[in-house]
């Protein structure tokens, strides 16, 4: 057993999939759906859990990406504590290889992910060149992680700096 803050800590900071489908087990599949058309996420879904392919798919999009993002800068996502909480959570991500490389003296708030020639690196980047800027960058059926991370990387920082 582990406190739930570890489990989520987990989720987000080490892209841990075991620590995902427990929250997914803890919460339900339908629950964390209806959620996420709730808060108007059109093209999020959850079908299956991590690393389960059942021949579904798990979808979502730089726009509902860059919505949660905003949503939680604007602390508007559960409440301020929790939102304050995540915003922390968010801010340790341990795959630090493209915004943080890109943007080393920025304090940043992303999610990574990466699964079979799909990469993306997005959140809140404090203290760009033109303020707090959101940030949210996928690239679909990639090939060669290390070159779609560069051009990435380039991008940020052409954005921020």
């Amino acid at each position: 057993q582990l406190p739930m803050r570890e489990v989520l800590r987990d989720m987000i900071i080490h892209s841990d999939n075991t620590a995902t489908n427990m929250m997914i087990d803890l919460l339900g599949m339908d629950t964390i759906n209806d959620y996420i058309k709730e808060k108007g996420y059109s093209d999020t879904i959850l079908q299956r859990k991590m690393m389960d392919f059942n021949g579904r798919e798990n979808y979502t999009s730089a726009k509902d990406l860059g919505t949660f993002f905003m949503n939680l800068y604007n602390l508007q996502v559960v409440n301020s504590t929790y939102d304050q909480l995540m915003l922390e959570i968010f801010k340790d991500q341990h795959d630090t290889e493209c915004l943080n490389t890109a943007c080393p003296d920025k304090v940043i708030a992303h999610k990574t992910g990466a699964l079979a020639g799909n990469f993306s690196d997005g959140g809140i980047i404090f203290g760009g060149k033109n303020g707090d800027t959101i940030l949210i960058m996928m690239g679909e059926d990639c090939t060669g992680e290390k070159i779609v991370i560069g051009r990435m990387k380039k991008f940020a920082q052409h954005i921020i700096y």
